[in-house]
C-alpha cells in the first residue's frame, strides 16, 4: 500500500474535515502501529463510485489482513454510523473504529455491537 495522506487531506478538508479528525487518524495510525506501506488515506480513491461518507478514512493492512479505519469524533448519527457501517463492509472484512471519548465509544458499541473501537487523544 502507498501512503497517500497528502492528496488525500487536500481533499478531504475541501469538504469540511477539520484539523482534529486528522489528529485523530494520526493517533489511530500510531496506536494500530501502522507503517507507510500499512496505510492509505481513501478519500481519493473512490470519489466517483461512493457518496461522500460512504468511503472510510483509511484502509490498514496488518498479519491478520485488509480492515478499514473511521474516526469519529463524536458528529455522526446513528443513522450515519450504521450506513458508513454497511458501505465499509463491502471494502474490507474487518473494521477498526476511533473514537474521542469511553463515552462516545459505549454509544458506538451499543448501535454497532461487538465493533472494534479505541479511544484516542483526539
Amino acid at each position: 500500500m502507498v501512503d497517500a495522506i497528502g492528496g488525500a487531506a487536500s481533499h478531504q478538508c475541501a469538504r469540511g474535515v477539520g484539523a482534529a479528525h486528522w489528529l485523530g487518524l494520526a493517533d489511530m495510525r500510531w496506536h494500530l502501529r501502522a507503517g507507510l506501506l500499512g496505510w492509505q488515506v481513501v478519500g481519493q480513491l473512490w470519489p466517483e463510485k461512493r457518496p461522500y461518507g460512504e468511503h472510510p478514512d483509511a484502509l490498514a493492512e496488518d498479519a491478520t489482513g485488509l480492515f478499514v479505519v473511521e474516526y469519529d469524533r463524536g458528529a455522526y448519527s446513528v443513522a450515519n454510523v450504521k450506513r458508513k457501517h454497511r458501505a465499509f463492509a463491502e471494502l474490507a472484512p474487518r473494521q477498526v473504529w476511533g473514537v474521542s471519548s469511553k463515552q462516545r465509544r459505549r454509544w458506538l458499541r451499543e448501535h454497532l455491537p461487538g465493533q472494534d473501537a479505541r479511544v484516542v487523544a483526539w
